[in-house]
């Protein structure tokens, strides 16, 4: 993502560094009737997700996609990515993998073929959500048996909704996720991965800061899309129902991003989301911004790490021609989120214009050794480019 080497050109180094308790928020399904585990699915056989392509093909004609065929593609990548982020939970003795369609016309049990050890994905139809009104205003929902120990399960996505499938780009406009709403649309992987992982036996955490969270937000992740994945909490309780004793040793992200500028306009006053619109600052320099970020560490290994704040006219971060705040901030992270909302300084002679605004989280000290990790996971999530462009007058 960033280079192998960090520029570090602080002037000004403000020292925060936290000793963190133990946030995890999780809850798990059935806890009190499963003996105090939760539901799950027994034995290590791989668990198939079957998509009941009649009803995709079915919501896909009924909303008139332009390109229907290259829907339904972005449909069944966005099933495969969900798998992928679930399986590349190492520390867990479960796997997912991709089952074939389900073709014939009902989604439902009475049909000929038997369920077994499956999560199935589809859509209402009219006539079902009529039969089901209680859940016309639910965006998706798991639907589960009621042992213990699963044997079978559903997630079903409401048929009269707008969903956007794939990566936001593929849909015809830019946006980054806010809320679970793409626009006009909702997002049908973002939503997925939290109806999946219901699925597997994970309720709603208590935790803001995890995909489980009922109001849960799709925070901003990877190289080039808005996309979705799990943060600490969600990871802590699928180790408790399936956890093994392998441990990473890092996995640092940083996520979720608008910025609160410090501004007499009372249209841009703090605590209001600034979305795809210029941010005005009172001059070039000496002046500071309010990012709102989430720093997260994944890994099984407390680190330390070094919050840093840069200015681009680009996209992409170049750190030997861009701009670094002369604000630093250390922290200390056990397998934990932390919400920031912390003063960053202007960079003093940065020309005046309009930029993108990156936060850049970099690890310091692993389990009391200085440097960076050897093995980190997704090192391309230590730096996102903030929701918006500011402008320096």
């Amino acid at each position: 993502m960033l280079g192998a080497s960090w520029k570090i050109t602080s002037l000004l180094f403000i020292s925060i560094l936290m000793t963190p308790g133990s946030s995890q928020a999780f809850n798990l399904m059935g806890k009190k009737k499963c003996g105090g585990i939760g539901k799950r699915w027994a034995g290590k056989k791989p668990v198939e997700v079957r998509l009941h392509l009649p009803s995709l093909k079915s919501y896909i004609k009924s909303k008139d996609f332009a390109d229907p065929k290259s829907a339904l593609a972005r449909a069944k990548g966005d099933i495969k990515r969900v798998i992928k982020e679930i399986n590349s939970i190492s520390e867990i003795d479960l796997t997912l993998e991709l089952g074939q369609d389900l073709k014939f016309p009902k989604l439902y049990r009475g049909n000929d073929e038997k369920y077994h050890r499956s999560i199935r994905i589809g859509f209402y139809n009219r006539s079902q959500m009529n039969a089901r009104s209680k859940k016309k205003q639910n965006p998706a929902w798991a639907n589960m048996d009621k042992k213990c120990r699963f044997s079978e399960n559903f997630v079903t996505y409401n048929g009269k909704l707008k969903w956007a499938f794939g990566n936001p780009k593929q849909n015809g406009q830019k946006y980054w996720e806010v809320g679970r709403q793409l626009g006009e649309k909702l997002s049908f992987r973002a939503v997925l991965l939290h109806e999946v992982t219901h699925a597997l036996g994970l309720s709603h955490a208590n935790n803001e800061y995890a995909i489980m969270n009922h109001s849960h937000k799709p925070w901003t992740t990877g190289k080039s899309e808005a996309s979705m994945e799990f943060l600490p909490d969600d990871v802590a309780g699928l180790i408790s129902l399936y956890g093994n004793k392998s441990k990473k040793t890092a996995d640092l992200t940083v996520t979720n991003s608008y910025f609160l500028p410090k501004s007499s306009n009372p249209k841009y006053k703090a605590g209001k989301q600034i979305l795809n619109k210029e941010v005005p600052a009172s001059s070039v320099g000496g002046n500071s911004i309010e990012p709102e970020i989430t720093i997260n560490n994944k890994g099984s290994k407390a680190i330390k790490a070094e919050l840093q704040l840069w200015f681009s006219k680009n996209q992409i971060l170049d750190q030997d021609r861009d701009y670094q705040s002369e604000t630093v901030y250390q922290y200390q992270l056990n397998q934990e989120s932390k919400k920031l909302t912390n003063s960053f300084e202007v960079p003093s002679g940065i020309p005046s214009g309009s930029y993108f605004v990156f936060a850049v989280l970099v690890p310091t000290q692993v389990k009391g050794k200085s440097g960076r990790p050897q093995r980190e996971k997704n090192e391309y999530n230590n730096a996102i480019a903030l929701r918006g462009k500011i402008q320096l007058n």
